[in-house]
């Protein structure tokens, strides 16, 4: 843990984290004006970023809400300054379990880092997201979309991980069947899609399909990736139901 020793610095850092609070919890301010003085001034990032203790003796971090715009905006950050928060958030489970933004529906920074889908984890990163999904999941997320969710749609784990994973996260296959289907229920429900998507033909739609319907590609594109990996995830994990019906499965089973 490295405490910040000069004062100008600290106080400097505490002043732009306390305008960004402001701007985001209030609005008083505008959030993108600050966040622009910020981004390039890497004294102040780095400064933010440094570990301390809070009054539960936790770690914490100097500038929490500077963090999080570093997370949610990582292309505008020097690349040193944004891996240098990762390798803490993958290192210190105070650090990750952090929680600010009520609007992400209790993104912890660990689940924030999955918004970056060009991020590469380390086995031993991936390891400590993973034992996080299973002893924490509670503190990542909220059900079913919680960390265990991304996990699962990231590409850091390969398939095979992933068919163990689908185990080792949902042991209750109750609870893992609602979850498919409510997975499944956000692609239709979305305001995305609502009105365009046959609930009854989800899994019979094709890329071309998904092209003719929408003329947003990035949309489409995530919009197939989500009814792909549902399609997968039952091939994973089938249903007893689903198992009668068809021995061709390629998935782990336990």
């Amino acid at each position: 843990m490295r405490e910040i020793e000069d004062i100008n610095l600290l106080n400097e850092v505490k002043y732009y984290n306390h305008l960004l609070y402001e701007a985001e919890y209030y609005g008083e301010k505008n959030k993108d004006d600050i966040w622009n003085l910020i981004k390039d001034n890497k004294e102040v990032l780095n400064g933010a970023i440094n570990i301390t203790k809070n009054k539960w003796n936790e770690d914490t971090l100097y500038g929490r809400v500077i963090a999080e715009e570093i997370l949610n905006n990582y292309n505008d950050v020097p690349s040193d300054i944004y891996e240098k928060l990762i390798k803490i958030i993958y290192s210190n489970k105070d650090i990750a379990k952090t929680t600010l933004n009520l609007s992400h529906r209790g993104y912890s920074f660990l689940l924030l880092t999955f918004h970056n889908p060009n991020l590469k984890l380390t086995e031993e990163q991936k390891k400590f997201a993973q034992e996080e999904a299973i002893t924490n999941y509670n503190a990542h997320g909220v059900a079913p979309f919680d960390i265990r969710y991304h996990i699962l749609m990231n590409d850091n784990f390969s398939i095979t991980e992933k068919a163990d994973l689908i185990y080792d996260f949902y042991e209750d296959d109750n609870v893992y069947n609602l979850y498919l289907d409510m997975w499944e229920w956000s692609i239709i429900n979305s305001d995305r899609v609502s009105k365009n998507l046959n609930a009854n033909l989800l899994n019979e739609y094709s890329r071309k399909d998904l092209d003719n319907i929408y003329n947003n590609k990035s949309e489409a594109d995530k919009i197939y990736e989500e009814i792909t990996m549902c399609k997968l995830f039952h091939d994973m994990r089938p249903r007893k139901w689903e198992i009668t019906l068809q021995d061709n499965f390629v998935y782990t089973k336990k």
